[in-house]
């Protein structure tokens, strides 16, 4: 029977094959939420060892001089770097320490943690591509909505009152163009539509290009041309959740990545900038262990099994 573990984050080929160890936080019983810094030396994600609403942000060097070093970036979730790299958008409760302090909602840091502000409320948030806007949703407020906030102003402007009982998050194309989200039909998420749509949420512009028991969040490949979903199914009791990649138009059928029969939770792949990797979270087994540095404990090295 298949058994749930613990996610970490990974890397991969974006056809799913070289999967490999990214990071893990020793005590974390969540990795999740990994994205890219648009230079691609940095992956951005939460992690949390309670509950999801306590989770903080993180950020790891995957590349360059500083390779291996892992950041507490403070209370947040679901992290975004954006498009110059030099602000993070996240959400939850921002800096609980604060003013106002712990209040939910979209907030902005810079990269190296500093100046922590609240935009506005929603959660999920994603950057447009010239860095101008978030798209931003509501997930916890039915109906499912979407909207596109300024962020020099935090002027919202709501593109999207749907059907939905629920939307995770709304992600910006690589040109801006349009956005691509998944409605969930019910409440218990057990059947959802990943949609494509203008970015200006013109009705005539929506099209529905995958539907069944999908999550949570969709990412467009770097040249616009495909988005990635998740796909759950039942094995033996066990939910089993796993990366699908589908033609942005809807044209043609959803392609299973490589090497996701491995473990039970398969998740939230995002291409790299430069489209030749991927990262996702998974709980399958790393084969070795992520040692602190023990001359820079924030430095953290993944050790493989002896073979």
């Amino acid at each position: 029977m298949p058994v749930k573990g613990i996610p970490a984050i990974f890397a991969m080929d974006p056809d799913g094959s070289n999967p490999r160890p990214l990071v893990k936080i020793p005590g974390m019983r969540w990795h999740g939420s990994p994205s890219w810094s648009h230079d691609g030396k940095m992956v951005a994600f939460d992690a949390t060892s309670g509950a999801f609403q306590g989770a903080h942000v993180y950020v790891y060097v995957v590349k360059g001089p500083f390779k291996g070093l892992l950041r507490d970036m403070g209370q947040g979730q679901f992290p975004t770097f954006s498009p110059d790299d030099g602000t993070i958008a996240y959400g939850g409760r921002g800096d609980p320490n604060g003013a106002p302090a712990g209040m939910p909602g979209v907030w902005l840091m810079n990269a190296d943690g500093a100046n922590r502000r609240r935009l506005c409320d929603g959660d999920h948030p994603k950057w447009s591509p010239d860095g101008k806007r978030l798209a931003v949703t509501h997930e916890d407020q039915p109906p499912g909505t979407i909207d596109v906030v300024t962020v020099d102003n935090a002027q919202a402007t709501r593109v999207l009152t749907s059907k939905y009982s629920s939307i995770h998050g709304a992600v910006f194309s690589p040109d801006g163009s349009r956005l691509a989200f998944i409605g969930y039909v019910d409440q218990p998420m057990s059947a959802g539509d990943l949609v494509v749509m203008a970015a200006d949420g013109a009705p005539e512009t929506r099209k529905v290009v995958m539907r069944g028991r999908i999550g949570w969040i969709p990412n467009w490949s770097p040249d616009g041309k495909q988005l990635t979903f998740v796909l759950w199914t039942k094995t033996m009791g066990v939910d089993i959740d796993t990366n699908y990649v589908i033609d942005a138009d809807g044209n043609g059928v959803p392609v299973k990545l490589k090497n996701q029969d491995v473990g039970t939770r398969n998740v939230e792949m995002e291409w790299s900038p430069d489209g030749k990797s991927a990262v996702f979270a998974s709980d399958r087994e790393l084969g070795g262990q992520f040692k602190m540095d023990k001359a820079d404990e924030q430095k953290v090295e993944f050790v493989p099994d002896a073979k």
